[in-house]
């Protein structure tokens, strides 16, 4: 059965012969079929006979979500014992063809009533997370306003811990396609959803890692080779003047990656600490370029500051935690003291008791009290505490 999924999924190849193979394989199927007998039989040409009446076209290339919709498809229908089982029959069987323009049987599974509508729920977003390959996996989804309908849901008390990774990797992964990038920003204000998670007081520092390589991957999408500075004599050679990025992106990005500045702690970790700055660093050079060039070509634009005094004091003090830079801490905290920059007393403040915040949760996680359990937490409080350290010293400073 493997070997029939895997032949469904190379209808979305985009060799021209591998694709003719797979017709090939599942034409021969369908024809040794007709004498064999085993249990799921009837099933199994029902499917096929689905996929058949949906191909318009010699040797059409399937949108990979599809082709791995008959995949997961052919291994339900082996499986009776499984929920799923009902629900994929009954979607057979209420369609003559497969429809290449939507994701298969999406609104009856996402929007379920029945007792086991987790299952069917997860079992769909997990086909939307492993589906999205390329844009035209993109424009499948757009075209039925899945994006809009998963936003919605992850922020809603009904989706839960498993799900909201499951939706998330969905946006990951077409963040690294370059108009799904462009069009979920502005078509879709994906920039101001991830405001909205970030509006909590405290976020998890799994979902604040997963948000950062977001943020990262829309944005490099975007910038592409627009990031290269050509000089005017390659702009002559090419004969185009250099194209931007609209500024209006740019500022919004620069606005979420600031809100994000208050949750940037020690114990992110060094991975998505680096992603953060990296991404920052490039947005602030970038909008420093476009000013430039607006300023050469005579153009107007609103809003020139880069950054405030106050938001670059907090930059400073946020790298003066992470790299447990004492000296600094003192110098920002007899600045702020100095000058009444609360701004930055309540950042220092914020840090303090973030940290205590998550030694909190750490102890209301780990309650039980197995030794395994015990070394975990203590190895975390260890790493927190040093961090509870150096904020208090910041603080008694103040």
């Amino acid at each position: 059965m493997n070997a029939l999924g895997l032949t469904l999924a190379a209808l979305s190849s985009y060799d021209y012969s591998t694709r003719a193979a797979a017709y090939h394989i599942l034409g021969c199927f369908v024809s040794h079929m007709e004498g064999a007998r085993f249990r799921d039989k009837k099933q199994l040409q029902c499917l096929l006979d689905v996929v058949k009446n949906g191909i318009r076209k010699e040797n059409i290339r399937l949108a990979f979500t599809l082709g791995l919709y008959g995949a997961r498809a052919a291994q339900v229908i082996l499986r009776p014992e499984e929920h799923m089982y009902i629900r994929t029959t009954r979607f057979l069987l209420s369609h003559e063809y497969l429809d290449l323009r939507k994701v298969p049987d999406f609104y009856r599974l996402f929007y379920s009533s029945d007792i086991e509508h987790k299952v069917e729920r997860d079992w769909i977003l997990s086909l939307l997370s492993d589906g999205m390959r390329d844009k035209y996996c993109y424009e499948l989804y757009d075209y039925q306003k899945i994006f809009m309908v998963i936003m919605t849901y992850y922020d809603s008390p009904l989706c839960d811990e498993a799900s909201q990774p499951l939706v998330m990797d969905v946006f990951m992964k077409a963040s690294k396609i370059p108009k799904a990038a462009y069009e979920l920003i502005r078509d879709h204000s994906l920039l101001t959803w991830i405001q909205n998670i970030l509006a909590k007081w405290y976020v998890e520092n799994k979902t604040l890692g997963t948000v950062i390589t977001l943020l990262n991957n829309l944005w490099f999408t975007n910038l592409g080779t627009k990031g290269k500075t050509k000089s005017k004599e390659e702009q002559d050679e090419v004969g185009e003047q250099e194209k931007f990025l609209p500024l209006h992106l740019v500022n919004e990005m620069l606005s979420v990656l600031m809100i994000l500045l208050r949750h940037i702690r020690p114990n992110l970790g060094g991975v998505h600490i680096a992603q953060y700055f990296g991404t920052l660093s490039s947005v602030l050079r970038y909008r420093r370029r476009v000013l430039d060039a607006f300023t050469e070509m005579g153009r107007f634009a609103i809003n020139q500051q880069i950054l405030s005094s106050s938001k670059a004091l907090i930059l400073l003090q946020k790298w003066s935690v992470i790299e447990k830079d004492l000296d600094l801490q003192e110098k920002l905290s007899n600045l702020a003291k100095e000058y009444q920059i609360k701004e930055l007393k309540s950042a220092s403040s914020a840090n303090f008791q973030g940290a205590l915040y998550t030694i909190g949760s750490i102890k209301e996680k780990y309650r039980p009290g197995s030794r395994h359990v015990k070394k975990q937490l203590g190895a975390e409080l260890e790493t927190d505490a040093q961090e509870v350290s150096s904020l208090q010293d910041s603080k008694h400073t103040t």
